[in-house]
């Protein structure tokens, strides 16, 4: 693969310069206390976002052409100074400020990405992997945070490029859906293995048993936990007997499509940095490798 996506990468033109950016942590930490306190309260965490590390990164590089974010293998992106540290960054800054950014990301509270399914309900696999939060229903808000997931997207974009990798741990479904791949039972379970258990129940369940059942026209979302209606005035309509399949079949679209809008303005954001043409040559896991590196594991955690 390298033959050819090595051309094509120099092809789509690498950065004409350094960009420099000057990070405060003593800032992004208060930031973070704020947002927390306004996350356990079931608040908006949205205003807080801007002063933590990742958000001092994004204002400082939103404007940025995406030829900016387009390095080479082993080459950094940026400079970053920390305020009030001492430190000239010869790599190692960067590396020290991309990583406590990544870590930013996969913090709930910031509201990028939060636990699945299967993590808050203790079932299934990939129980420490997390997908991309609910969209702000805020039209401005809404407006800042797509900006926000795709500058996320260059800077998985720039990952891929360098080789200098991001600590993010995303859901295998969300790595699938960032190469357009065919979305498969394996992949809905791996995020949600009760609504899919609830969806083969229904198939297979008889029709004396089903009337005792008393299900709507609802599906549980990631966050928050609330029913959402699969249909018009679902809360209010009965799933019946002839309609069970029907109910069945929203039920797994619904879980399926749940944050691929999320997903698409991050593929936005990685294609302006890798060629679609280069993306298409990789699979979800390869991908994931490209951008995060391989996963180490703790011996002593097991």
């Amino acid at each position: 693969k390298k033959t050819i996506w090595n051309p094509s990468l120099g092809s789509f033109n690498a950065p004409r310069r350094h960009l420099q950016v000057k990070l405060d942590r003593k800032i992004a930490i208060k930031s973070f206390e704020s947002a927390k306190k306004a996350f356990d309260k079931g608040e908006n965490v949205h205003q807080y976002v801007r002063n933590t590390l990742f958000g001092q990164m994004y204002e400082n590089l939103k404007s940025r052409a995406a030829d900016d974010f387009r390095c080479t293998r082993n080459q950094q992106m940026m400079k970053i100074t920390f305020v009030g540290e001492r430190g000239v960054d010869q790599g190692g800054l960067y590396r020290e400020g991309i990583t406590e950014v990544s870590r930013e990301l996969m913090k709930p509270e910031l509201g990028f990405f939060i636990p699945s399914t299967n993590s808050k309900d203790g079932q299934g696999l990939n129980r420490d992997a997390l997908v991309p939060a609910p969209l702000p229903s805020n039209p401005k808000v809404k407006e800042d945070f797509i900006g926000m997931l795709h500058f996320i997207g260059r800077l998985m974009g720039s990952a891929f490029r360098s080789g200098m990798y991001l600590s993010i741990n995303l859901a295998p479904i969300v790595w699938k859906q960032l190469v357009q791949a065919r979305i498969t039972k394996s992949d809905m379970l791996g995020v949600d293995v009760l609504s899919f258990q609830m969806s083969q129940y229904l198939k297979k369940i008889t029709h004396d048993d089903f009337e005792s059942e008393v299900i709507d026209f609802t599906g549980l979302s990631s966050s928050p936990r609330a029913l959402c209606p699969l249909v018009p005035n679902g809360n209010r309509n009965r799933v019946t007997w002839e309609l069970r399949n029907v109910y069945s079949s929203l039920l797994y679209t619904f879980r399926r499509d749940e944050f691929s809008e999320q997903v698409r303005h991050l593929r936005d954001g990685l294609c302006a940095v890798v060629p679609v043409s280069v993306l298409n040559l990789f699979t979800a896991k390869e991908l994931e490798m490209a951008i995060c590196g391989k996963k180490k594991i703790d011996v002593d955690l097991l």
